[in-house]
């Protein structure tokens, strides 16, 4: 679990962590930092390491404006987040999933 703020367009954040459950899952939670939404824009793209399998994710732009998202996640193996985004603080947590 961790917290990230993203005050503009080159800001970006990488992470590297290995998973041994199948049953996990990434959460986030997006604080916009500007009263426009236009502005505030959040990207997270989720790769597996393994079979090179990514997934992208986000907040505003082409994205959902849904401040709270979970995802559900079902391979172990070692993952790669890489996270861009602009006027937004971000609170990322991936873990075990309960049933």
């Amino acid at each position: 679990q961790k917290s990230y703020s993203l005050q503009s367009e080159k800001d970006v954040r990488t992470e590297q962590f290995r998973v041994d459950n199948p049953a996990w899952g990434i959460d986030i939670v997006v604080l916009p930092l500007n009263d426009d939404p236009r502005y505030c824009w959040f990207e997270m793209t989720v790769t597996n390491m393994d079979n090179g399998q990514t997934e992208t994710y986000g907040f505003g732009r082409t994205f959902s404006y849904e401040k709270h998202q979970q995802f559900p996640m079902y391979v172990t193996g070692p993952y790669k987040i890489e996270m861009k985004g602009n006027l937004v603080k971000v609170d990322v947590t991936a873990a075990k999933r309960n049933p």
